[in-house]
């Protein structure tokens, strides 16, 4: 999570699915989520649909009870079906 804080900056997209992913795979603390989460929302528009079904499995593994990320997210994903 520092390595987010320290250069988040210079994440592009699929720096950011990773770094979601790798949050949920060490079942981060939801209290060091947030700048993940925003790095997340900025980027969504560029998200392909594999970072889109690792956000969607970092989201469930970590239990993300944001209704706006998760409204979001859920957009991106039907207008990747159209």
């Amino acid at each position: 999570m520092t390595l987010v804080g320290d250069r988040g900056q210079e994440f592009d997209y699929v720096n950011t699915a990773t770094a979601l992913q790798r949050a949920a795979k060490l079942q981060g603390n939801p209290s060091q989520l947030r700048p993940i989460l925003e790095m997340v929302q900025q980027q969504l528009p560029f998200f392909k649909p594999l970072n889109l079904a690792t956000a969607s499995w970092s989201f469930a593994r970590l239990q993300v009870r944001d209704r706006h990320m998760l409204h979001i997210l859920g957009q991106s994903v039907l207008s990747q079906l159209d």
